[in-house]
This record gives C-alpha cells, sequence and structure tokens, in this order.
C-alpha cells in the first residue's frame, strides 16, 4: 500500500503564514496603544510634543526597527562589494593564467569534469612503467 506525498511547501504558503502572524502582531499592538492612551510629553532635539503614551513608544519602536535595518543594509552593501571585487580578482587571474580559455573548452565539449581540462598531459618517455619489448 502506498502513502500519497505530501506537497511541499511554496513560497506562497510561507507568504500565507507571514502576513497571519502580520495580523495578529497587529492585533496585539493595536490593544497595546489602546490601553495606553494616557498622555505623554516627549522631547527630542528641539521638538516638544504632547501623544498618547502608546503612540510615543510606537515611533521608539519604529525608530528602532529603521535603525537596525539601515545598519543591516549597509552591512550587506559592503558584502556584496567584497564578494565583488574577489569575483573580479578571480576572472582576471583565470585570463591571465588562461583557465578562461579551458572552461570555454569544456564548456564546449560538454565534459564533466572541468578539472581533467588544467591536469598535464603525462609525458610517454617520462612514465615510470617501461615499454614492452
Amino acid at each position: 500500500m502506498t502513502t500519497p506525498k505530501k506537497p511541499r511547501p511554496t513560497r506562497i504558503s510561507g507568504t500565507w503564514v507571514a502576513v497571519l502572524v502580520a495580523i495578529v502582531l497587529l492585533i496585539f499592538l493595536l490593544v497595546f496603544i489602546l490601553q495606553n492612551l494616557g498622555t505623554a510629553t516627549v522631547h527630542f532635539l528641539w521638538v516638544e510634543a504632547t501623544l498618547p503614551l502608546g503612540v510615543a513608544l510606537l515611533f521608539g519602536m519604529i525608530g528602532g526597527a529603521l535603525t537596525v535595518a539601515l545598519v543591516g543594509a549597509a552591512r550587506i552593501m559592503q558584502l556584496r562589494r567584497q564578494a565583488r571585487r574577489e569575483l573580479t580578482k578571480k576572472t582576471e587571474l583565470a585570463k591571465k593564467t588562461g583557465l578562461a580559455e579551458k572552461k570555454e573548452l569544456a564548456d564546449k565539449t560538454g565534459l564533466a569534469d572541468k578539472t581533467e581540462l588544467a591536469k598535464p598531459v603525462p609525458d610517454e618517455s617520462s612514465s615510470p612503467v617501461p615499454p614492452a619489448s
């Protein structure tokens, strides 16, 4: 007796779960704001404002999230730039040593193991096995 295969999760199903989690978090956030409607005076730089406490805390959370996102984006850009430099160096080295041409030849011939082209061709005169007489 065969058991039916369970379908693999898709990106859309993952997005659907993320949307449901976001909705639940937004409901909690709304309840938090509604329970903290007392006013608070907020001083930031030269600005003074009176807002509900829940809204002031929400602005603080948004500011923290933006700070984390900016630092993360800067790190990602730094890593991409570093990877691009390394790829450029490898490409230049391959061109200098002729590996680029060998790779093209391997692609054209369909060799499964492209490292075979990098191996030197054995010379029959330096073979350790003497020729049969």
